[in-house]
């Protein structure tokens, strides 16, 4: 086997009828996800990061949303990089139909930036996606992410 498996998932259950069912998945490092499934049928996904370099002033999509709900409400989007954002960010795209696995924020390390809401806010948002999401998620302005998040 070329991948490699960190672990074997056995889900054990009985299904309404009274039947016993076993199922086997792997899940492979860094690379994959058993997909949320309430039957547990041990579907794995593909997953990869994208990444994005935010814009200041809430311009983001993800924060535009937000806000056409909480008019006037900026402070939740100061920085430090806060949970709630990462909850923001997830439901934002959950309502065009993309789940989020695992959301990182990269501060920028001595790097000035301007103060036009146009230019980066200083760091580089990292988003885990289904594979099968990807195109979606090139379209919103994200590219794959080069350095590996983990």
């Amino acid at each position: 086997m070329d991948k490699l498996v960190i672990g074997i998932i056995i889900t054990i259950g009985i299904i309404a009828t009274g039947i016993l069912y076993i199922i086997f998945a792997e899940e492979k490092a860094d690379s994959s996800v058993i997909k949320d499934d309430p039957f547990m049928t041990g579907i794995v996904e593909e997953i990869t990061w994208v990444e994005i370099d935010p814009i200041q002033c809430a311009g983001n999509p993800w924060e535009q949303d937000w806000l056409e709900s909480h008019p006037d409400d900026f402070t939740i989007f100061a920085r430090p990089f806060l949970d709630k954002e990462v909850d923001i960010i997830k439901n934002y795209y959950k309502k065009l139909g993309i789940v989020i696995f695992d959301v990182k924020a990269v501060f920028w390390e001595d790097v000035v930036v301007c103060e036009s809401c146009s230019c980066p806010a200083g760091y580089t948002l990292y988003l885990l996606v289904s594979e099968s999401d990807l195109n979606k998620m090139l379209d919103q302005g994200f590219k794959v992410a080069q350095n590996q998040t983990r």
